[in-house]
């Protein structure tokens, strides 16, 4: 089973600079060669082939980073082509795609390593007892150094891990949840929803009536306070 784990990176500001100037080189190349290949050519490994030395030479990024363009723009045409049949627009400097050959996690230390254009660079990382558990038991595949709105960087990680053995079973019992019908079951068994939906639909208006007044009051405090209990009405759970 894939799963991805999102690491946020310390970065100091020596080498934010090199971050930034590696992830402006990966999205110029892949502008570049979404704009000097047909649309209609969606195979990575005919992307790579007509681009490669090209990108190298113009934006001197390691191969790999080539490599991983051909790779982002072919990904980026199937999806537009199957979801909406339109082109792909121009990359912003907010992402660089990596292999496992461009990272490497420390979860022991807490420290992971990236290549950039001045070459390997290691980050301090605040990892959790999650993170560091399932670092240690899976298998990185591939990965992306993104930057968010924000401006902090944070370094998703695309990784295996093992499925459970489940025990083979004689007897099935299949479950449809709804809201007229809360449960239903394929043996015939129902739960109705009608006590849910009316629970749900007044708190529903009050979380509606809190958001009016919030936007009509005129002291900070209070917008506060409404929004206070606003976002206690979204936590319950029915």
């Amino acid at each position: 089973m894939k799963l991805t784990l999102s690491l946020k990176l310390n970065i100091s500001k020596e080498i934010k600079p090199l971050v930034v100037a590696s992830m402006t080189a990966f999205c110029d190349a892949c502008n570049y060669i979404n704009k000097n290949t047909p649309d209609s050519l969606i195979s990575a490994t005919k992307i790579q082939k007509f681009t490669y030395k090209e990108v190298r030479e113009k934006y001197s990024i390691p191969a790999n980073y080539a490599c991983q363009a051909a790779r982002l723009i072919a990904a980026n045409r199937k999806t537009a082509k199957t979801l909406h049949n339109n082109a792909v627009k121009k990359y912003k400097p907010s992402i660089i795609k990596l292999d496992a050959r461009l990272m490497s996690v420390n979860p022991d230390k807490q420290l992971a390593s990236v290549t950039l254009l001045g070459g390997r660079k290691k980050f301090s990382l605040n990892l959790s007892n999650y993170h560091r558990e399932k670092l240690k038991y899976s298998t990185l595949t591939s990965g992306q150094l993104v930057k968010s709105r924000n401006g902090k960087f944070y370094l998703q990680l695309h990784y295996d891990i093992k499925e459970e053995n489940t025990n083979e079973v004689d007897k099935f019992l299949g479950v449809d949840l709804g809201k007229t019908s809360l449960v239903r079951t394929s043996q015939g068994v129902e739960w109705d929803g009608k006590e849910v939906c009316r629970v749900r639909g007044k708190y529903r208006k009050q979380r509606a009536h809190l958001q009016k007044k919030a936007s009509k009051a005129l002291k900070r405090q209070s917008r506060k306070n409404i929004r206070r209990v606003s976002k206690r009405l979204s936590g319950i759970r029915i």
